[in-house]
């Protein structure tokens, strides 16, 4: 059990960039596509937000290959706060962006592995403190076909926890490579609504989102899924609109944490 938390601790090390900057919240964000890990960085309050692009060299020592920021950034802007990576695309949410309305920048890999921003996605519905892009699910694939479900955020701590308005979780299509706006998914218990989409997870046709202040403080999850019109091309992985449904809600003690669904 040593020789285990000594490797852990090692592997932590070895994952942090050269000169990291005091009070960064490196780590904030991490997402795994292939042979890459992608660590967001987006409290930096020396520079502006970050993520860095991680491969192992031949020896399995993981080294930063590259590290990305958008143009025009600030110092502090948040970038960085969730992401998520699939293939050539790399969704990266930057939550206090726009008087932390918030948003999600998109970028591609080009033929030459360089990653080039080639849009933002917006909530249809825009206040400031939402935090859009706090956590952020693709599913299908998100090079062409598929879907993201990008929520808002949660603010405070504890029974402190509040947002200005009700948690949301905003469900976009990619449709020949251009991201649409397909439908907003929210809770149908208005009792601890704010922190709906405190996590999300997704496969196939089928999403999971945690409420854990549902049901008086007990949690819940809520799992919906979409239906795709005859002729279209079915589940999350299809570029077709789909009409997604309320099927069921999972209740336990805090379990929409984790958005997970547990056998008993």
């Amino acid at each position: 059990m040593l020789h285990r938390k000594l490797f852990l601790i090692a592997v932590a090390f070895t994952a942090m960039p050269a000169a990291l900057p005091a009070q960064g919240q490196f780590g904030s964000a991490v997402a795994v596509s292939g042979r890459e890990v992608y660590v967001g960085q987006p409290g930096n309050v020396y520079g502006p937000g970050a993520v860095y692009v991680f491969r192992a060299d031949p020896q399995g020592v993981w080294r930063v290959a590259t590290k990305l920021t958008r143009s025009g950034a600030t110092n502090g802007d948040g970038f960085g706060s969730a992401i998520a990576a699939d293939g050539n695309t790399l969704l990266v949410g930057q939550t206090k962006a726009d008087s932390e309305s918030g948003l999600v920048v998109v970028l591609t890999r080009d033929g030459a592995g360089a990653w080039r921003e080639t849009g933002t996605l917006k909530a249809p519905e825009r206040h400031a403190g939402d935090a859009f892009g706090a956590s952020i699910v693709v599913s299908g694939g998100g090079g062409g076909g598929g879907r993201a479900f990008i929520s808002t955020g949660v603010r405070g701590f504890g029974p402190m926890v509040f947002t200005r308005r009700s948690g949301s979780v905003y469900v976009f299509r990619n449709s020949g490579g251009t991201w649409v706006a397909e439908t907003t998914l929210t809770s149908s218990d208005t009792s601890g609504s704010a922190t709906f989409g405190g996590a999300v997870a997704a496969s196939g046709s089928r999403v999971m989102i945690g409420n854990f202040r549902a049901d008086s403080g007990n949690g819940a999850v809520y799992v919906s899924t979409c239906s795709i019109a005859r002729g279209g091309q079915g589940g999350a992985g299809g570029g077709a609109a789909g009409s997604w449904k309320a099927r069921s809600r999972r209740r336990g003690r805090s379990r929409g944490g984790t958005a997970a669904l547990a056998a008993r």
